[in-house]
């Protein structure tokens, strides 16, 4: 029979010795392929599984929101309640899953737009 420890004493005697973080920063090229798609009248559209606040860095840093036009991000949860009326106003999704990537293309799709991804 194995001894399964309770949280409390599992957690008990434990002092932080230190943070790691990872960053992954946009491709050096990403600003100027983006500026490029929108005079070419392309609309990027960034959708990810990562953290809102992840999302919304990122595409800070490439141009796709901007100190004048910051739009929102609009997570997977909210997706999947019916709180987006219509995905084509979105340039940032977060937080979402495989299938409501695809549903978010289908849905550019569906009112007329050539997509890719």
């Amino acid at each position: 029979m194995t001894h399964r420890l309770a949280d409390a004493e599992v957690e008990a005697g434990l002092r932080l010795v230190g943070l790691a973080a990872v960053v992954g920063p946009p491709k050096a090229g990403a600003v100027g392929t983006l500026a490029d798609r929108r005079a070419a009248g392309i609309t990027p559209v960034l959708i990810t599984g990562d953290h809102p606040a992840t999302a919304s860095a990122i595409a800070g840093r490439v141009g796709l929101l901007t100190e004048a036009d910051p739009g929102e991000v609009v997570t997977g949860r909210a997706l999947a309640a019916g709180e987006v009326p219509d995905v084509t106003d979105v340039r940032v999704f977060a937080q979402t899953d495989p299938k409501q990537k695809l549903d978010i293309v289908q849905a550019w799709r569906a009112r007329g737009h050539v997509t890719a991804m």
